[in-house]
């Protein structure tokens, strides 16, 4: 196959292609680059030319590390060829499905439609993937759980996250205030929420979300996240930093109660289960809350991909094999 001639394409903002999110985080730098030079082959023929100073600009970064991340992304495997001359890269990539199988990666990871203008945050759309998917995981096996009455009255993410809280003072002065779930003024801590979720949620602060016991608890914690790309929490965390996202309390029902005090007496004791129960719990408006999963308000889309099977093997009855016999006898 001859190598087509060296003439630089330009990739539009809106191009845009399917990814893998635990393909992205495994490539790490390069995955960037690698899907880069896949948006730019919109025939699919599997060669991709650009400069440099092009890819640079579309990646965030200098030409000097898209030439280091070129050379890195072959020797992983996710190019057969590259060719770097006059500022000029040609490039022979491996297909998505084709570069999982050569990196090992037998599960079939959450899909997301990646923009060009998202390159250089490829990290973290990858990580809201998996966070998207996790989350909607638990909704639907708390929806499976559910009987038809409770189905009807589960609020959904967009529900929570279009109620707009108004707050004009921080959470920290919130806390212990004896009027923060009472009924607050237009223009003072928030407006009540409205609806169907008035009826299981209490307000909302900078950082949590303060729900009544009857509230179906359904969301996304970082810790799972991680398990499922196999990164510790502290990275996960760092990657959705810059997301929308609120965390539950759920009320608990115990009243008010001071935990702090709780927490050292029963270090005192010597009592690691009991301080570790007063550790996620906090008191708030003469009510306990526990704090529970993150809910994250994303804006990615997931595509939807089924596994390719492998082909059956023709199985042949017993019976049929003795009744030939037989009639052969």
């Amino acid at each position: 196959m001859k190598n087509p001639t060296p003439t630089p394409t330009t990739l539009s903002p809106n191009s845009s292609a399917i990814a893998s999110s635990i393909l992205v985080d495994t490539l790490g730098c390069v995955a960037g680059v690698y899907y880069f030079a896949r948006m730019l082959d919109g025939s699919g023929s599997g060669w991709a030319t650009f400069s440099l100073e092009h890819a640079a600009d579309s990646l965030g970064c200098a030409a000097s590390t898209v030439r280091k991340n070129l050379s890195l992304a072959l020797k992983r495997g996710c190019f057969y060829k590259v060719s770097v001359s006059g500022g000029v890269a040609v490039v022979r990539y491996r297909s998505d499905r084709k570069l999982r199988d050569h990196l090992g990666i037998d599960d079939l990871p959450p899909m997301f439609r990646l923009f060009a203008y998202e390159l250089p945050i490829i990290l973290s759309k990858a990580t809201q993937a998996s966070a998207e998917r996790c989350q909607n995981t638990t909704i639907w096996l708390r929806r499976k759980s559910l009987r038809k009455q409770e189905k009807a009255s589960m609020v959904t993410v967009e529900q929570i996250f279009q109620q707009e809280s108004c707050m004009t003072r921080d959470y920290a002065d919130l806390i212990g205030s004896s009027e923060f779930c009472g009924n607050p003024t237009p223009g003072g801590m928030g407006y009540p929420y409205m609806g169907a979720l008035a009826e299981q949620a209490y307000f909302r602060s900078k950082r949590y979300l303060f729900v009544k016991p009857s509230f179906h608890s359904f969301g996304a914690s970082q810790s799972r996240i991680g398990e499922s790309l196999g990164r510790h929490r502290s990275t996960i965390a760092r990657r959705l930093a810059n997301t929308i996202k609120v965390q539950i309390a759920k009320d608990t029902g115990e009243g008010s109660v001071d935990w702090k005090e709780c927490i050292r007496e029963y270090q005192n004791e010597f009592d690691s289960e009991m301080v570790d129960y007063c550790k996620r719990r906090f008191s708030c408006s003469n009510k306990t809350f526990r704090p529970e999963c993150n809910l994250y308000y994303l804006d990615i889309e997931l595509v939807h991909q089924r596994r390719k099977l492998k082909p059956r093997k023709k199985q042949y009855k017993a019976t049929n094999i003795s009744s030939k016999l037989v009639k052969a006898a």
